[in-house]
C-alpha cells in the first residue's frame, strides 16, 4: 500500500493542470483533460498518514511501550500478537516466593523472599528471544532479576544482595507452585569466588 500511494502521488504531481475545491484536475494522453473527485484519494492518503499503533494494527507500534499498551508483545524487535514460548516460561515465575536454603544437613535453612512483576516482563536485549523478569527481595529491597534459561531448561534468579555478595539460584519447577535446585552466594570482588551449590527449595505464596 505504501508503494502504490508514493507511485499514486508523484503520478499526481506530474498531471496536476490545476486543483479545484471538488476535484483534481489532469491531462489524460488522448481527450484533453479528466476531473477526479478528491473523494478517490482521500482513503489512500489518510491511511499512509494516519498510522496509528493499536490491536487492529500492531506493526505500527515501534516499541515495548507502545505494543504493550495495544495489547501486544514486544520481541524479535517487533510488535507480536502471540506470546514468545520463553516469554510464557518466565511468566511463571510472575508472584511472591520463598526460598530455602539447607548449607548442610545439620543447619537450619535460611530464608529469602522475593516479589516478581508480571509487567516487568521483557525480551532480554543481550539474549535475543529470552526473557527477563524484575523484582525485589522483599526482607532487604535489592534488586532481582529471573528468567527461563531454554539451553539449560531451567530456571535462574540473581538477586543482587549486598555489598559484599549476591545470590544466584538455578531451578526447575517440581509442579506449578514449587521449585527446587541450587543457591550460590557470590563475591562480588570476583564472580569466580563463590560457595556452594547449596540445596534450596522455593515456593510460590501468591
Amino acid at each position: 500500500m505504501k508503494k502504490m500511494v508514493s507511485i499514486l502521488l508523484f503520478t499526481i504531481s506530474l498531471l496536476i493542470l490545476h486543483i479545484t475545491p471538488h476535484s483534481v484536475v489532469v491531462a489524460a494522453p488522448s481527450s484533453g483533460t479528466v476531473h477526479f473527485s478528491w473523494v478517490m484519494f482521500l482513503p489512500a492518503i489518510t491511511s499512509s498518514l494516519n498510522r496509528t499503533c493499536n490491536a487492529d494494527h500492531l506493526e505500527w507500534c515501534t516499541d515495548v511501550n507502545t505494543c504493550k499498551i495495544a495489547g501486544g508483545h514486544w520481541y524479535s524487535n517487533q510488535c507480536n500478537d502471540v506470546r514468545h514460548p520463553n516469554q510464557i516460561k518466565t511468566e511463571e515465575l510472575a508472584g511472591a516466593w520463598t526460598f530455602a536454603t539447607t548449607i548442610n544437613d545439620a543447619g537450619n535453612p535460611w530464608f529469602d523472599r522475593y516479589a516478581l512483576d508480571i509487567n516487568s516482563v521483557i525480551e532480554d536485549p543481550a539474549y535475543p528471544g529470552e526473557f527477563i523478569i524484575s523484582g525485589t527481595n522483599t526482607d532487604i529491597h535489592s534488586k532481582v532479576i529471573a528468567g527461563y534459561d531454554p539451553d539449560d531448561d531451567g530456571y535462574f534468579l540473581y538477586d543482587e544482595f549486598d555489598n559484599d555478595v549476591d545470590l544466584m539460584f538455578f531451578f526447575t519447577f517440581s509442579d506449578s507452585t514449587t521449585v527446587s535446585g541450587e543457591n550460590y552466594v557470590l563475591y562480588n570482588e570476583s564472580s569466580d569466588v563463590k560457595n556452594g551449590p547449596y540445596a534450596t527449595n522455593g515456593q510460590k505464596t501468591n
